[in-house]
This record gives C-alpha cells, sequence and structure tokens, in this order.
C-alpha cells in the first residue's frame, strides 16, 4: 500500500574491512554531530536477514530522541568496491557483512514502511563511506549521511520486529575520537583539584610549635646556669 506521505530518513552502514572489527561507517548526521553515532554498532547485531524481511527496532533514551532503525544484515557484493569476486572475505576468509539501513524519528515511524527501492537508495548512499575504509590502513572516522525520502511505492519487506531497546547514561555529547588500546595520560585525568581551604598552612603552624620550644629551651638553660635568676 502506497504511502500518502514521504518520511524522512538517514542513510546508516555498520561493517567491516579485511582486517578490523566492526564498525560504524556511516549515520545520520544529528548523531554523529551528538557524539553518539556508534550506538548503531551496539544496537544492531544478529544473523543475515532473510530475504525480502527487513528488521525494525524501536531506540528510546537518546538525546536526540527516540528512533526507529529499519535495517538488514547482508553479506557485502563484491561489486560494492568494484572486485570480480561475487562476495567479500577478510582475511580470515570469512563473510564481510553489512548492516545497512535507516534510521527515521519515532514520531514518523508510525506507518513506516520500506522497500527495495529504498535500500537501493541507501547503498548509493554509503559506498563512497564503504569504500574509503576497505581501503584505508587505518581506522576512518564516521561520516554523516543526510536525510532522505522513503519511495512510496513497489512491494514492502516483510517487518520483524525486534524487541525495543532503551538507553540509560547516554551523555549528551560522547568524545568522537575512538578509545586509546594503550591509554595516555589525555585518556585518563587527573583527579579534581581540591578545593581551598581556610586553615593555616601546616608547615607555619610547626615552625611556631619549635620555636616555642626552643624558647622554652633556652630559657631553662639560663636558669640552670644562673639558679639567682629564679
Amino acid at each position: 500500500m502506497a504511502r500518502t506521505t514521504t518520511i524522512r530518513a538517514w542513510p546508516f552502514l555498520v561493517s567491516t574491512n579485511a582486517t578490523q572489527g566492526f564498525v560504524t561507517i556511516l549515520a545520520p548526521q544529528f548523531l554523529v554531530e551528538a557524539g553518539v553515532a556508534d550506538l548503531l554498532r551496539r544496537v544492531t547485531d544478529g544473523e543475515v536477514t532473510p530475504e525480502g524481511a527487513v528488521n525494525l527496532l524501536a531506540v528510546t533514551g537518546l538525546p536526540t530522541g527516540a528512533l526507529v532503525l529499519a535495517y538488514r544484515i547482508s553479506v557485502a557484493p563484491g561489486a560494492l568496491i568494484d572486485s570480480p569476486d561475487e562476495i567479500l572475505f577478510d582475511r580470515q576468509g570469512r563473510r564481510i557483512l553489512l548492516v545497512e539501513g535507516v534510521v527515521v524519528e519515532a514520531t514518523s515511524a508510525i506507518d513506516l514502511t520500506i522497500g527495495e527501492a529504498d535500500f537501493a537508495a541507501v547503498r548509493v548512499a554509503y559506498r563512497p563511506a564503504f569504500r574509503r575504509v576497505w581501503e584505508a590502513n587505518d581506522e576512518v572516522p564516521v561520516q554523516a549521511s543526510l536525510a532522505i525520502g522513503l519511495a512510496a511505492q513497489g512491494a514492502a519487506l516483510v517487518p520483524i520486529r525486534k524487541p525495543a531497546i532503551h538507553l540509560t547514561g547516554v551523555p549528551a555529547r560522547l568524545p568522537q575520537r575512538a578509545a586509546s588500546p594503550n591509554p595516555t595520560p589525555d585518556d585518563h585525568p587527573g583527579p579534581p583539584a581540591l578545593p581551598p581551604t581556610t586553615d593555616p598552612p601546616t608547615l607555619l603552624v610547626l615552625l611556631v610549635v619549635l620555636g616555642g620550644v626552643l624558647t622554652f629551651l633556652l630559657l631553662a638553660v639560663r636558669l640552670l646556669d644562673h639558679p639567682d635568676l629564679a
């Protein structure tokens, strides 16, 4: 059934290359700016999605508001990087998987349907970012995606509704750089400075006490040498 309104959706991709683990490669611009793009990697998992189906996942507890993820997990074709190979493998001989989909604001997802034409647009959006990661020898920062309009025609994919996820303790801003495997002083800043105290400095107190003791000893010595002064 065709929609009567256009739904805005932001393409995303979670995948890997021949040497590294799964990372968020492409994410909505507003998630990148908020520093929470990596949540896409954390909440999407599972096996290869059955043909003709799409996973629907509601995510709440974010500083950007409630979202719905429509995604599928598929095997990366060699054509994605202009390779003659039918599918892509990592250096251990494992298939490269793609977690590809769109992010939709929850308020717009009440009548969400998605079809093959939408995933074709998603693949166009993430292909340059995937090629960049595949060809890189080092970590590549997550790329930001802009909104697209979901197609309002064609057969809809069968939804597989995943249990909703509520995230807790997500700050409004997370650091953009990845955590270092070998922490540096910048990774673990020292404890906060203690507030100033109104007590007198310890050294001054000790000097006053020692001065009093020395004065007492000198007076005692004088009395011993001159008993008539007592």
